[in-house]
């Protein structure tokens, strides 16, 4: 038979040591939100294994730092840029606008705008966050072409062939290093990366 409700051990995983009855709805079918377990004091998502993250500071407060990427549509509801919040400037020499257009792709680095690829992936804007510094110290562009890199190599992209990033030739951009580092290849037309 099984324990009658409220009477588990552990049902929230918070491990040795909690007061899971404080976590526990008062009857049976009721909801619990995060917002009134967090009012509590003690999150049970933060018990103090690996990275937590706390949704309600919208920053990362655990001891695991790393930067995380996320390749999105460029219409997609999820990406704010063009919809709630504006799009940033082009940076320097840049011919076009990032814009909310079909076929275009933006790789977020912890929710900021990090890269813009074009439809057909031959443009390439980039935005450090040191624009006068040298972009292999900005710690957010490697994850960045790392993360559309794999979106390429997972098949969702097909062929990309950037040619141009920031308005200069990808194979002379310092960029486009970085780009070779996370998996493209030089090719006479630009940097290749094939599904």
């Amino acid at each position: 038979m099984p324990a009658p409700f409220g009477a588990q051990s552990d049902p929230y995983g918070l491990g040795p040591g909690r007061d899971d009855a404080s976590y526990l709805p008062s009857r049976p079918g009721e909801y619990v939100s995060p917002r009134d377990l967090a009012a509590q004091g003690s999150q049970p998502w933060q018990n103090g294994q690996g990275p937590s993250y706390d949704p309600f500071a919208g920053r990362r407060t655990g001891p695991d730092r790393t930067s995380r990427a996320v390749v999105l549509a460029a219409a997609d509801p999820a990406n704010a840029y063009g919809a709630a919040l504006g799009w940033p400037e082009p940076p320097d020499g840049a011919s076009h606008k990032p814009g909310r257009k079909a076929g275009s792709l933006v790789v977020l680095v912890d929710g900021e705008l990090t890269l813009y690829m074009e439809r057909g992936g031959k443009t390439v804007l980039a935005w450090p966050a040191d624009p006068g510094a040298d972009p292999a110290d900005d710690p957010r562009l490697p994850v960045a072409a790392e993360a559309l890199a794999n979106a390429a190599r997972a098949g969702s992209l097909g062929t990309v062939t950037v040619e141009r990033v920031n308005a200069t030739p990808a194979l002379t951009s310092p960029l486009g290093a970085l780009l070779e580092a996370a998996g493209f290849v030089a090719t006479p037309r630009g940097l290749r990366l094939r599904a």
